[in-house]
């Protein structure tokens, strides 16, 4: 593809990404600011990382963003404890939850993958797991470096506070 087309490309389909994600987010009940943002931004990541054309993209969000709806609802149905208080058949029951709603996470990817494969070729849905693994762990590296320079920002505004 020519990298004039591509550059030009590019912002319209995150503009378009942003704009589907906010269609579909006013369908539901509004999610607090930090949540959107970083909806757009895992939006704006998928697109850029799959390559989506302009259609690919129109077609794609909706459905990916079911699918995310989805998992999320499956993981907030389970609330996990495993604490060292629990018996052994609670630790048990806890595990076979676990492993009961990873296979209904599964179950919930066999079946979007069907419909990934009406929206966009089958060589990209492979890519869209990788890529929401990808930005999950830029996210977590980015807090991480955070985290540690406020840490350090903090010891040295201890360090500061002590010579005064």
């Amino acid at each position: 593809m020519n990298t004039k087309k591509l550059k030009f490309r590019m912002p319209l389909l995150v503009v378009l990404a942003l704009m589907v994600i906010n269609l579909s987010a006013q369908k539901r009940q509004p999610k607090g600011e930090m949540q959107q943002k970083m909806a757009e931004q895992q939006a704006t990541f998928l697109v850029k990382k799959l390559e989506l054309s302009e259609a690919e993209s129109q077609k794609f969000m909706p459905v990916y963003n079911e699918y995310k709806a989805e998992i999320q609802k499956n993981r907030a149905a389970q609330q996990f404890d495993f604490s060292k208080d629990l018996s052994d058949k609670d630790a048990e029951a806890q595990l076979n939850a676990m492993l009961n709603m990873r296979a209904k996470e599964i179950e919930i990817q066999r079946a979007y993958i069907n419909r990934f494969k009406a929206v966009i070729p089958v060589q990209k849905i492979g890519m869209v797991f990788r890529s929401d693994r990808d930005y999950k762990q830029g996210v977590m590296k980015n807090m991480k470096k955070r985290n540690h320079k406020n840490k350090g920002e903090k010891l040295q505004e201890g360090r500061q506070e002590k010579t005064k």
